[in-house]
């Protein structure tokens, strides 16, 4: 920096700009701005521990049963997975890789196995025997590593930071990362065992696994066409019911498992950081992501993005390696790369554009050899071809319900894709709000971190030529998630683990730099961020969490809150009792048996010739939801008012009643006359 003096004064000019730019927006949801957030951020102890009227936090709710057994199953299912990981990248012989690398591999070779797993013994009824098996090799592991090692010093001394990662004791990155990270972490472990909110979640990610559980094997769900796409997170929330023996705290103990992919991508960012930009920056990444609010998100919910955001960093990784060993002519990356793509294709289809596609290219970039692009599209196939085929056989289109007008697929019509179509396509493509689109990747969305902003630029300044290349395939996603996709904010998450590689590169070199200013600024700036987004998780801001409730009480109040619908129907019938449910999709919580569909599927008995299912208690039907749905996605016309009318007059149900919960009208509710 000799010869360029003005390097420091612009590193700090610019860090300070973009922090304050970042903490000056509105935050998109109605939540004020982000500088009122700031405000409350030495209050962050007490909205912790305050709680609500209805959900009280207490720490008799941090001890409470549901969220050790919880806790216990997804460590189990960890240690199984890195059993399984163990095995398998020893056979890929892949050698010169550090501890940290070789152990991020593990475990998500090793979970894409147990997904995998499950989905092949569900598909075959055998999800209860595998369950035998997986809590065998997660109890087992400990006393195999026990075995392993020559004397038990040596076995407790692998449990050490410094041993796993090849960094020396006291090093200051890591407990200043460590010290960050802690109260997040506590957040992460709390938050995956509170019941989520979310309608995706409730409508598809845990009641297609519930549904395959109580029917004892994975079969095809018509009703719900969400059930159609791959579902290798959702193989591990099945898992984890049958080896709790219940769907709702085995849904619990799938949410626990999904967060741990959270600090695996942190893992992979860090090593991704650390062979780029050398030592001390694996640290300062993996602290970027895990303090970042989306950390925190995608753990409160079971959504696929926390596996995608480890399988991106882990290919990414592979690809790393693979570019950096072209020479050597070795297929092992390559493969390895492409089984962690094919392993996040397993969990949802934007995963072939935004992870798969972007590998593939930089392999054949960076080495001519069509034989690496073969490898890596063998290891693909391996996990994601299983799902491609389950499509195939069910539907005759592979990658249903996508590209339905060029491979059709049974259960699907015109009218019906026609309606999808326009529901996932961009929404608009107006230049006057490309910064409105494109700025929530770049910093306006409400789960941003202001250290991807204010760092992620000083990366140039280690080794410009590496971070302009991650820059620009980072910027280049950011484009094919704007084009092609319906621009769901957690759609580019899986790009964050990149773009906290740059930021942890950035922050190293502006905290290891002689000049005062820049290392005062940097530090100022990365504890404002980080407390920002501990303010930001716990204040509501981002949505008001329980996070030390009692995950019993809240799983009842959740319910009346998220689908009251539902919840007043539990109150009527139990599991004995078989009711219908028109335009409410919802039915996670449902105590009794639901027969219902998503706004994409046939609602029951709107054809007026179709006899009248046996065995049914009652019909429920959400006036609200379906007005909802018309004034967005549209919905069957033949549901009106009245649409029942016949049926009633034949004596099929009897007249309808109202569903009122205070001045909330719930419903309308048609019981079945008593012979």
């Amino acid at each position: 920096m000799r010869n360029r003096p003005w390097v420091p004064w612009v590193a700090a000019a610019w860090t300070l700009a973009a922090s304050l730019w970042f903490f000056t927006r509105d935050l998109p949801d109605p939540a004020g701005t982000r500088a009122s957030v700031a405000g409350g951020m030495l209050l962050v102890p007490e909205q912790f521990l305050e709680g609500d009227e209805e959900l009280p936090s207490s720490f008799g709710g941090v001890f409470h049963p549901w969220r050790w057994k919880a806790w216990g199953t997804a460590a189990a299912v960890w240690a199984a997975a890195w059993l399984l990981g163990e095995i398998a990248f020893a056979n890929l012989r892949f050698r010169r890789a550090s501890t940290a690398e070789r152990t991020g591999f593990k475990f998500g070779l090793g979970s894409a196995w147990i997904s995998l797993l499950t989905f092949i013994a569900g598909v075959y009824g055998g999800g209860r025997f595998l369950s035998g098996v997986v809590f065998g090799l997660g109890i087992g592991v400990p006393f195999f590593m026990l075995l392993r090692s020559e004397l038990p010093g040596r076995f407790w001394g692998k449990l050490h930071p410094s041993y796993w990662l090849h960094l020396p004791q006291n090093t200051q990155p890591f407990w200043i990362a460590a010290l960050a990270v802690a109260p997040f972490l506590l957040l992460i472990a709390l938050g995956s065992t509170v019941p989520t909110t979310e309608f995706d979640a409730r409508e598809y990610h845990l009641q297609g696994p519930k549904e395959w559980f109580e029917a004892g094997e994975i079969e095809r769900l018509p009703h719900n066409v969400y059930t159609q796409m791959p579902a290798g997170t959702e193989m591990l929330t099945l898992l984890c019911m049958h080896l709790c023996g219940d769907w709702r705290i085995g849904a619990l103990a799938g949410q626990a498992t999904l967060a741990g992919f959270v600090p695996l991508a942190a893992l992979a960012a860090g090593c991704v950081a650390r062979r780029l930009f050398g030592r001390g920056c694996g640290w300062f990444a993996a602290a970027a992501f895990l303090t970042s609010p989306w950390a925190v998100r995608l753990t409160l919910h079971p959504y696929a993005e926390g596996a995608l955001c480890a399988y991106a960093a882990l290919t990414l990784l592979a690809v790393t390696i693979a570019v950096r060993r072209r020479r050597q002519r070795s297929w092992r990356p390559a493969l390895l790369a492409g089984l962690l793509a094919g392993a996040a294709f397993g969990c949802k289809y934007p995963a072939l554009l935004l992870i798969a596609a972007p590998a593939a290219t930089a392999l054949i970039v960076a080495d001519r050899r069509w034989t690496k692009l073969a490898t890596f599209a063998g290891g693909f196939a391996l996990f994601a071809g299983p799902w491609l085929l389950k499509n195939l056989i069910e539907t005759g289109n592979p990658v249903f319900p996508l590209l339905w007008n060029l491979f059709g697929g049974s259960g699907w019509d015109a009218a019906t894709n026609a309606r999808w179509v326009s529901a996932h396509a961009p929404p608009d493509w107006s230049p006057a709000r490309w910064p409105l689109w494109l700025g929530q990747p770049l910093g306006l969305d409400t789960y941003h971190t202001s250290l991807v902003i204010a760092f992620a630029p000083l990366a140039g300044f280690i080794r410009s030529g590496r971070a302009a290349w991650l820059a620009a395939a980072l910027g280049g996603l950011v484009v094919v998630w704007y084009l092609l996709t319906h621009r769901i904010d957690r759609f580019w998450a899986p790009l964050l683990p990149a773009g906290c590689v740059l930021a942890g590169a950035g922050l190293r070199w502006a905290t290891t730099r002689e000049d005062r200013p820049v290392r005062v600024t940097a530090w100022a700036a990365a504890g404002g961020g980080a407390l920002f987004n501990l303010a930001l998780c716990v204040g509501g801001a981002a949505g008001q969490v329980p996070f030390a409730s009692d995950p019993e009480v809240a799983s009842i109040v959740i319910e009346h809150r998220s689908a009251p619908l539902i919840a007043a129907l539990n109150e009527r019938f139990g599991p004995e009792d078989t009711v219908i449910l028109i335009g409410e999709a919802q039915v996670f919580g449902a105590e009794f048996t639901p027969i219902y569909a998503t706004v994409w599927n046939e609602a029951p008995l709107a054809d007026p010739n179709a006899a009248l299912p046996q065995n049914v208690t009652a019909v429920a039907v959400n006036w609200a939801e379906i007005a909802r749905y018309r004034d967005s996605y549209g919905f069957d016309r033949r549901v009106t008012p009245g649409f029942l009318e016949e049926r009633v007059a034949a004596g099929e149900l009897r007249p309808g009643e109202s569903l009122i919960a205070g001045d909330l009208v719930l419903g309308e509710l048609f019981l079945i006359p008593s012979e």
